[in-house]
């Protein structure tokens, strides 16, 4: 099975419990998993977790796909004055061995998280959300349906086939129904894949010590996918 990203050491673990397909924070564990023809993929059913460099990569494979998720840390980029503690990214690329009818990808807390007050945090070609109690702040973010939109007229890991499925106009108003939120979670639903078309779905997680609500340390930080 070919690999997906292109990654000159792959070193196996052998021990799964010492990895985590996700990210953690001050505030609580943030997992990535994703649903392929309603199947959750996840740790729990993960064939294959390698070292690389600055991070992990996992790989599922199955008759009807092969999806692998690359965790890095990476280097933080943000405004002079601003302080970040950690960003990470993870990167999930799915190659389609034969038609799947449904594909999701969800970023979501894992139970007894501790901040107390979260809301949006988007800006242009990306949709976040940042999370904070009086100690700590984490945003997470991923691309929004236009940035999919783009991705897919250039067919850059997103199909050609799926330009115009990611927005929806309704008298002269469009519509993103392809992003979901709730308090605890993201998800970014992909409508369908076809034999041998791939596409790639990115999320990351930045975190620091709260200074105020104003505080947009977190937010650059995050915006790694321009």
């Amino acid at each position: 099975m070919k690999n997906l990203f292109e990654k000159e050491s792959r070193k196996i673990i052998l021990n799964k419990d010492d990895v985590y397909t996700g990210f953690y924070t001050p505030l609580g564990n943030i997992c990535l998993c994703a649903e392929v023809n309603k199947k959750r993929i996840d740790l729990l059913n993960v064939h294959e977790v390698f070292k690389v460099e600055g991070g992990l990569l996992f790989k599922w494979i199955n008759k009807s796909y092969n999806i692998e998720l690359l965790l890095v840390e990476e280097e933080i980029k943000i405004p002079q004055g601003m302080r970040v503690n950690e960003c990470w990214s993870g990167r999930w690329r799915i190659e389609a061995l034969e038609d799947i009818d449904s594909l999701n990808f969800n970023c979501r807390w894992e139970e007894n998280y501790i901040w107390t007050n979260g809301g949006p945090d988007g800006g242009e070609w990306f949709d976040a959300k940042t999370w904070l109690n009086d100690e700590y702040m984490v945003t997470v973010l991923t691309e929004d349906a236009y940035k999919l939109e783009l991705r897919a007229n250039e067919n850059q890991w997103m199909p050609k086939r799926l330009e115009g499925c990611f927005i929806e106009e309704f008298e002269n108003h469009k519509f993103d129904y392809h992003i979901e939120y709730d308090k605890e979670m993201c998800k970014v639903i992909i409508p369908n894949l076809k034999y041998d078309e791939v596409c790639q779905i990115n999320y990351s997680m930045a975190w620091t010590k709260y200074i105020s609500n104003d505080d947009a340390s977190t937010w650059y930080a995050a915006d790694i996918f321009q």
